[in-house]
């Protein structure tokens, strides 16, 4: 998915994934829905 080849790259999105505890993609109805659950400490 988000790989570490370059540190630049993607910076955003990896950050939120390490903070996230369940992160799940669905495609419902040709949305593209992405859900994260990140815990209230983590915030």
């Amino acid at each position: 998915m988000v790989g570490d080849s370059d540190i630049d790259e993607n910076l955003g999105i990896r950050m939120v994934f390490k903070i996230a505890k369940k992160v799940q993609y669905q495609n419902v109805l040709g949305l593209n829905v992405l859900t994260l659950h990140i815990p209230a400490e983590r915030v």
